[in-house]
């Protein structure tokens, strides 16, 4: 069976410091952007974070999904 690797341009290893800022912006409103601003990382990174801290129960969905809430930044 052939098998088809993804996601191997994306290192999947971050600080817990970063991860944790991540989830406080996205629990404040903050968009994609604005968290890849304040870490540092790509909005490929963020977007998996938050699937990631999503799946886990960490976080919750947003009615503004990752595109944030402009009146609570």
């Amino acid at each position: 069976m052939n098998r088809t690797y993804i996601l191997t341009d994306i290192d999947l290893d971050y600080t817990a410091k970063a991860v944790d800022t991540i989830v406080n912006l996205y629990n404040s409103g903050a968009d994609i952007k604005k968290m890849a601003k304040d870490t540092k990382l790509n909005t490929d990174s963020i977007a998996l974070i938050i699937f990631d801290r999503a799946r886990q129960g960490i976080i919750e969905p947003r009615a503004s999904g990752i595109w944030g809430c402009k009146e609570c930044t």
